[in-house]
């Protein structure tokens, strides 16, 4: 498989998602990096990540011709898969995790008929 020709979204751009997006940079992948917190995207449009790993920062310099930061789920369209890292916080009810908001990702993208891995 050619990456230059696959584009791969990633919905939730945290502690998980950037990482996530620099990796598939690095292997020469395009990226939709897709983030509901407007502030978030801005400051990733502007090159200002708040994720501190090795790497992370400069795989985002350098493919920046290949990645989109947006809040827009009509550009996960553009997407060969998606995967969705969004927080699976513990339920109020006990040990069990709330994947509410994972679930609510995955039906977003259902009308792009893409595969949705969820971290």
């Amino acid at each position: 498989m050619n990456p230059e020709s696959k584009t791969v979204g990633i919905i939730g751009l945290g502690y998980v998602g950037q990482p996530t997006v620099a990796a598939f940079l690095k292997c020469g992948y395009k990226v939709i990096g897709l983030e509901n917190d407007p502030d978030r995207v801005q400051q990733l449009n502007n090159g200002v990540g708040f994720v501190h790993e090795p790497g992370v920062a400069e795989q985002f310099k350098l493919g920046k011709s290949r990645l989109i930061i947006s809040s827009d789920y009509a550009e996960l369209r553009k997407a060969s898969a998606i995967i969705i890292t969004v927080g699976t916080p513990l339920d109020s009810t006990g040990p069990v995790k709330n994947i509410s908001r994972t679930e609510r990702h995955r039906q977003n993208t259902t009308p792009y008929n893409r595969l949705a891995v969820i971290t």
